[in-house]
């Protein structure tokens, strides 16, 4: 959350204010994600900070490559997962709704970059 917190104050802020919040928000989301590879894969926890970082680096550091990295991985990971979980869970409603969240970007992302070259 201090990752978000951050990632949209860098979207208004200039300037000195600008580069610390972006800072703050790459080391909140850096810190995050360590923890967070305690946790299953699917844990609607670790697919929701793979989106928000992914993209906070897509739109806000503007670094697709970075940004398709981030989602892939999480995706990659979750989906080894996938067929394990209890179908009725509300945990496993949110977790593949921002499974596919992440491959819908996944998928945007991945077409923009090949149309820019």
């Amino acid at each position: 959350m201090k990752g978000d917190y951050n990632k949209y104050i860098a979207e208004y802020a200039e300037g000195d204010l600008k580069k610390k919040v972006l800072d703050d928000a790459l080391k909140s989301y850096e810190s995050a994600s360590i923890i967070a590879k305690d946790l299953p894969a699917l844990n609607p926890i670790v697919l929701g900070l793979a989106f928000n970082f992914s993209v906070f680096y897509y739109d806000i550091i503007n670094n697709p490559k970075k940004a398709i990295e981030i989602a892939k991985t999480a995706m990659d990971e979750a989906d080894k997962e996938l067929y394990y979980i209890n179908e009725d869970s509300e945990k496993h409603k949110e977790s593949v709704s921002l499974f596919y969240q992440l491959k819908e970007n996944i998928d945007i992302w991945v077409k923009k970059e090949e149309g820019n070259k």
